[in-house]
């Protein structure tokens, strides 16, 4: 939250930029204590958009929040561009009928501490929207 005009409380919802790269997906694995070794998701599921600091993908199933995954994101031609670590803040049911539900993840800070994202991962999310951005985007 920021403080706004006259002591106001303005909601500051993004701070990044949201964008579409069309036939971009995830897979991810599960984080925690119970799911140490677990493996990535066999199938691969939609990104509806994306910024450098998170995503919101379609899934089945409602994925609870602040459950902790890692993902490998494709680019449209199945090609795994960045491996991102995040956090599950919020989903909701999905008005179309080809997945339930959309989630919403929170990638982690980047830097070189334990659990946050490697600085080169942004660096691999930009070269990701400059390749694909442009091509994908229908105007």
């Amino acid at each position: 939250m920021q403080e706004g005009f006259a002591g106001s409380v303005e909601v500051v919802k993004r701070a990044c930029e949201r964008f579409v790269i069309y036939g971009a997906k995830i897979s991810f694995k599960k984080a925690g204590f119970f799911s140490l070794g677990g493996k990535f998701t066999d199938d691969c599921f939609p990104v509806l958009d994306l910024s450098y600091g998170g995503l919101r993908f379609l899934f089945q199933e409602r994925i609870k929040i602040d459950t902790r995954l890692t993902m490998r994101i494709y680019d449209p031609n199945d090609v795994v561009r960045v491996v991102m670590k995040g956090i599950v803040t919020w989903t909701s049911r999905n008005p179309g009928r080809s997945y339930a539900y959309q989630i919403g993840v929170q990638f982690n800070p980047y830097g070189e501490k334990r659990n946050h994202n490697h600085p080169d991962c942004l660096d691999d999310l930009v070269e990701f929207e400059n390749k694909f951005y442009n091509t994908f985007v229908s105007t």
